[in-house]
């Protein structure tokens, strides 16, 4: 999949700020700036009835800005090349003042990034309310947002949101054929095309669901279906790769026992998203 190119980062950060790491690793090779955004709380926030809570586990607070300091001093020397700028909010629990923050920096940032994707925000830190703040500032100021999801491998953790939600309610007929037959395929690993009649143990094959090349898929549904393949991908429905995973026999001779090493193949394929499956999944009215 190409990659995003990503100049401004926005993300909070508390007691536990690996996720901004996660997306330096994953998705930082473009970028330029780092808002890391924090408080300085001390005292024991009041419970929603505004009162202070009597458990004394629950009731024990951290001084988040000794926590940011200690963190911001060991993550600029991490990142020397990129440009950190930490700011201080005051209250965690409103929702309006870092609404307001994000705001002055996206307005501050997009005449040099102009583009919806150089200026995103990393949603992964913060309060449930924080989180709230952050998700209506993607919508009212125009910026992507991704979030740390660890259930997923090292390398794919950074997932984006998908935020066009009243487009995919007028997927094209055509559209959404596609995007249900990306769901239902299953792609399987195995020997490319010149190795094909070498002896393969049916065991080392592999299948990942809801994947398919695009010679698989012009073969199935025609060439049509490659007309709305940039849109759902755009709308972040689907991945486009420009290789796709095959075996290939690295042996020296075609009388040696084959050496199976799993590489790339040059042509392309597709793979459903988390809200691909969604949209997919649910019934939606399409126009004809």
């Amino acid at each position: 999949m190409a990659k995003e190119k990503i100049r401004v980062l926005i993300s909070l950060i508390g007691k536990h700020p690996d996720h901004v790491d996660h997306f330096i690793s994953e998705k930082g090779q473009y970028l330029k700036k780092a808002y890391l955004l924090h408080t300085c709380d001390k005292e024991v926030p009041a419970n929603r009835r505004g009162k202070i809570d009597d458990d004394p586990v629950n009731s024990k607070t951290q001084d988040y800005g000794k926590l940011a300091d200690e963190y911001l001093s060991q993550f600029k020397i991490r990142n020397p090349r990129l440009k950190v700028i930490p700011i201080v909010y005051q209250k965690a629990q409103d929702i309006h003042e870092l609404q307001h923050v994000i705001q002055t920096i996206v307005n501050g940032e997009r005449e040099e990034f102009p583009l919806r994707e150089e200026i995103v925000i990393d949603i992964s830190g913060g309060t449930n309310i924080a989180a709230a703040a952050q998700m209506m500032a993607v919508y009212k100021f125009g910026i992507d947002a991704y979030y740390d999801d660890s259930t997923k491998e090292i390398g794919e953790r950074f997932q984006k949101i998908n935020t066009a939600i009243e487009e995919q309610n007028d997927l094209g007929e055509i559209a959404f054929k596609v995007l249900k037959t990306i769901r239902d395929s299953e792609f399987i690993i195995q020997p490319r095309p010149e190795d094909i009649g070498r002896p393969f143990h049916d065991k080392l094959r592999k299948v990942i669901k809801g994947m398919i090349t695009n010679s698989d898929l012009v073969r199935e549904l025609g060439t049509r279906s490659e007309s709305p393949l940039g849109s759902l991908v755009s709308k972040n429905l689907i991945e486009k790769f420009n290789t796709y995973p095959v075996y290939r026999d690295e042996s020296l001779h075609q009388t040696d026992e084959p050496d199976w090493k799993i590489t790339d193949y040059d042509l392309p394929a597709y793979r459903i998203t988390e809200d691909g499956i969604i949209t997919a999944n649910i019934p939606r009215r399409v126009r004809t």
